[in-house]
């Protein structure tokens, strides 16, 4: 796997998503009519609420209704992809899952890559979407967002854990690197924790982008993203 195709998410069953839980329920926009009669010949008084029309309409709805992964992609407000406007991210795609609810970008404007996965739970719309680059250290930026009544919500916060790796983890990742690459010196060694959306499964994990070793584990509770420390390297990601 390549060592940045990352996270999501993006948060279970199935392939990078949980969209055989449910699927977005399209909104309505038909004419809403309410009547109400009066007796002895009183005029009946009709209020009817149309929706908007032309061009309104067709922004009002496509705003709330995501039927793909490149749907979602392309709705991320500007603001957490910032310098990546919508115009250019169908060009910018390199991998598109739309079985999964899975993509990976790579924008031709700034260096580095991204990646967005869609968790569709119970009545909720989750999307993971993270964008990282390197040089010399690995940075990423993840959000946790959620679409609620067609509006973006930065739901980060609330359903993300801290995934900083502990000074031990850092340690002894570092060591068992130094022990496997005796050339390398352990002293200019860099710690780059990143995270993987996954395109398949569900485990999210976390890792040094440096050794591709694993240092933790993310899932679903039901409520958040839960992180579960492995306590041991227990993988390589790059293998």
């Amino acid at each position: 796997m390549n060592k940045f195709a990352i996270l999501t998410i993006l948060l279970l069953v199935g392939g990078g998503c949980m969209k055989n839980q449910v699927e977005p329920v399209k909104p309505a926009v038909e004419p809403v009519i309410t009547a109400t009669e009066t007796q002895n010949n009183e005029n009946i008084n009709i209020n009817i609420d149309i929706p908007p029309t032309g061009e309104q309409a067709l922004s009002d709805v496509m705003a709330k209704v995501h039927t793909s992964v490149m749907d979602y992609f392309l709705d991320i407000p500007d603001e957490y992809l910032t310098g990546f406007p919508a115009v250019e991210r169908k060009a910018s795609v390199d991998i598109l899952d739309e079985a999964n609810y899975y993509l990976n970008f790579r924008p031709v404007t700034w260096d580095g890559m991204g990646s967005v996965a869609v968790f569709l739970v119970d009545d909720r719309e989750l999307v993971v979407v993270e964008r990282s680059g390197c040089g010399p250290i690995c940075e990423q930026t993840l959000y946790v967002l959620e679409v609620v009544n067609g509006k973006w919500v930065d739901q980060t916060a609330k359903l993300w854990p801290n995934t900083e790796p502990t000074t031990e983890e850092v340690l002894a990742i570092k060591t068992k690197y130094a022990n496997e690459n005796p050339d390398e010196n352990f002293e200019d060694l860099t710690f780059s924790p990143l995270v993987e959306i996954p395109e398949f499964g569900t485990e999210i994990k976390a890792y040094d982008n440096m050794s591709g070793y694993v240092y933790a584990k993310i899932k679903w509770n039901g409520n958040k993203f839960v992180l579960t420390r492995v306590g041991t390297i227990a993988e390589n990601l790059f293998e």
